[in-house]
């Protein structure tokens, strides 16, 4: 070894070091010397072999795809192998002769190589990676290893450094962690479960953090125990699910659509695919997937086919009004007719009940399709003591019989203003969720009250004005609702009901209407002792009175021999018109369709004063009957009669100069009142 470092501290130019200084380190070579590592062979002058063995150690030093260094015990250059330059981009080693190798180095890598020195000054080994560029700034990254060299009596005189240049490794290990570090960036951010299996699915690879918001369940959960996910799957859903597991993962067709109950019993729906990873060979070693959650997708495409259902139902519901108040017409008109012969009370009381449930009749289809239609009506002062009996009549009819209804609708409960088919929808909402806690029967009870809230009310919240507002109550004796979801009842689409069953939108809508009116909601619940929701609306200004549905006497005669042409399909609605209008002193002829009032009309010309006709009816439907006989008869005067959406029609009808417009079915009173108003605008 001494040998050998005589020979490499001469610089590559072919420079001889300083022999004093060598002198002071080691036994220089002569006859007979041992010459570094390899053995002295045996020949006529052994000086030479060793001299011929020791070019060739320098020869592989040179030619060493490492950079192989000479230092001295501090640290300082004293050689660099020829690939060691080309590697460092050094033309000439003597530039560098003398200079610190340490000083090479930065920041923790400094550190590193003081203390690899360090190592190898006192007889052990250093070793390190760091970055180093070369002279020209070329960035690199090397592997060094410091051993020291030791004169002949053991001691380390010289340090010798062999750096590997591991660029390449380094960048490649560099792009793999800068490639995993984008991967675990996206599956952790995406919506959706990022899962990896092996191929026996009995151990997890990778679970992303969104299966702790999909499953509600941690993933070291899924970790310890590989298949407990495919326990959560929905029991309805989880056979189907299995088999699709070993069936079809491997193949690459595992495409599933499932149910997850997370462990407060709310369930999502969760779109599932997964795809082979396959060897170089076409080997499946492992399986990955990702399980988005479609809960939202799902129950909004549920409430499309809902609301396209419920567009059906109310275009049927339309066309069975129109014939229920078809129907309902003659009922309603014919206890007028007979009040006046029938005087005995035991005859007035059946006439009232026969009235009465017409009317009863005619409410339920007009709030059936106020539903139906969906519409939003204009805000005015209501009287909610009404609306809720109208809501009570509801209940009363379509609710099982084992749910009893308490109210208590309060002594001159102040109005609000507001939209009654929103007020509808809040009050159906809460009443439906009512009843469903009751399945086995129960008690509900609606309620009205006028409270005065001031600003230090805790249950006035503080975004709202202190002032007047009318407490609805509606509450039930049910199951409840724990305490653990209570806080999430108004999310969207958060529902505890069966599939089917609730879409998880009816209470989000209650509050969003409640809101939209100024006002607020509150809910009081515990499990076995039924819920109570309170809604809160500011009062009006102005007092609003409900119309009490009393019986109506018979209208006095009005008419003086004026004639009336009655047009209607329905043969029984012009049976009792005709009747009650004769009663009244007019003249009266009937039409059975369009075509036929208009020849009527041809036949009787001037004399006709008044027509009453019915929209709805085959062939020549009522507004194009006004438009031709408008064009024949300037003077002629109309009132028209409509057993679905009169509203809808008014300006059609005004475009005409009609502005007495019946909607079915209709008193004797009120048609009494039209005929007299329209006859009166004529003179």
């Amino acid at each position: 070894m001494t040998t050998m470092c005589a020979l490499i501290r001469d610089d590559t130019s072919g420079e001889p070091a300083d022999p004093a200084a060598a002198a002071g380190r080691h036994e220089p070579p002569g006859p007979g010397t041992s010459a570094g590592p390899f053995p002295a062979r045996h020949g006529a002058d052994g000086t030479q072999q060793a001299r011929d063995d020791a070019e060739l150690l320098r020869g592989v030093l040179e030619d060493s795809h490492d950079c192989i260094k000479l230092l001295d015990l501090s640290g300082r250059l004293l050689w660099m192998n020829a690939r060691g330059q080309r590697a460092m981009d050094l033309g000439r080693f003597a530039a560098l002769r003398h200079t610190n190798w340490l000083d090479f180095w930065r920041g923790d890598d400094y550190e590193a190589a003081c203390a690899a020195v360090a190592a190898a000054r006192v007889g052990g080994k250093g070793a390190f990676t760091g970055f180093c560029p070369t002279l020209t700034g070329v960035p690199k990254w090397w592997d060094v290893v410091i051993t020291p060299v030791l004169n002949t009596a053991g001691v380390p005189v010289d340090l010798l450094a062999v750096s590997r240049d591991t660029t390449e490794r380094h960048l490649a290990e560099a792009a793999l962690r800068a490639s995993e570090e984008r991967f675990r960036q996206v599956v952790e951010n995406i919506p959706g479960v990022f899962w990896m299996t092996d191929v026996a699915k009995q151990r997890l690879l990778y679970l992303s953090p969104a299966y702790e918001t999909v499953w509600a369940r941690t993933c070291a959960s899924a970790y310890a125990a590989p298949r407990s996910w495919l326990e959560a799957v929905h029991p309805a859903d989880r056979d189907r699910v299995g088999r699709a597991l070993e069936e079809k993962q491997a193949a690459g067709t595992y495409d599933e659509e499932y149910r997850v109950v997370r462990p407060d019993g709310s369930v999502r729906w969760v779109h599932d695919k997964a795809f082979p990873v396959r060897t170089d060979t076409g080997e499946v070693y492992r399986l990955a997937g990702v399980a988005e959650d479609i809960t939202e997708r799902k129950l909004l495409g549920e409430q499309a086919l809902r609301s396209q259902r419920l567009e059906a139902v109310g275009t049927l519901a339309s066309g069975v009004a129109h014939d229920l108040n078809n129907i309902l017409a003659p009922i309603l008109m014919i206890p007028g007719l007979l009040r006046a012969r029938l005087p005995e009370a035991k005859d007035q009381r059946l006439l009232d009940l026969v009235e009465h449930n017409a009317r009863r009749g005619a409410e339920i289809i007009g709030q059936l399709l106020t539903f139906s239609r969906g519409v939003e009506g204009e805000r005015v002062s209501l009287a909610l003591p009404h609306l809720l009996r109208e809501m009570i009549h509801l209940i009363e009819e379509t609710f099982p019989r084992n749910i009893a209804v308490e109210q208590d609708l309060g002594a001159e409960v102040w109005p609000v203003v507001a939209d009654a088919t929103q007020l509808h929808q809040v009050l159906m909402n809460l009443c439906v969720n009512a009843r469903d806690a009751l399945p086995a029967g129960g008690r509900l009870t609606l309620a009205l009250t006028n409270r005065r809230l001031d600003a230090a009310d805790a249950a006035l919240p503080p975004d709202l004005r202190p002032g007047r507002y009318v407490e609805l109550t509606v509450a039930d004796n049910g199951q409840g609702i724990p305490p653990e979801i209570i806080h999430r009842i108004y999310d969207p689409f958060f529902t505890t009901k069966a599939v089917g069953r609730g879409t998880g939108l009816g209470l989000s809508t209650v509050l969003g209407i409640v809101k939209s009116h100024a006002g607020f909601v509150t809910v009081a619940s515990a499990p076995g002792c039924g819920t109570t929701f309170r809604v809160f609306l500011p009062a009006g200004e102005s007092e609003a009175a409900a119309a009490a549905l009393e019986p109506t006497a018979a209208p006095p005669a009005t008419g003086s021999g004026e004639l009336i042409l009655l047009v209607d399909d329905e043969p029984s609605i012009c049976e009792a018109a005709k009747i009650f209008l004769e009663l009244q002193h007019y003249r009266v002829l009937t039409a059975a369709s369009g075509e036929a009032a208009v020849a009527a009309v041809a036949k009787h010309g001037a004399a006709i004063r008044l027509v009453v006709t019915d929209n709805a009816m085959p062939g020549m439907d009522g507004l194009a009957l006004i438009r031709l006989l408008r064009e024949q008869l300037p003077h002629l005067r109309f009132v028209a009669c409509s057993g679905m959406d009169q509203e809808g029609r008014r300006a059609e009808y005004a475009a005409l100069g009609v502005t007495e417009v019946l909607a079915k079915p209709f008193s004797p009173g009120e048609l009494s009142g039209a005929v007299e108003r329209a006859l009166r605008r004529q003179s």
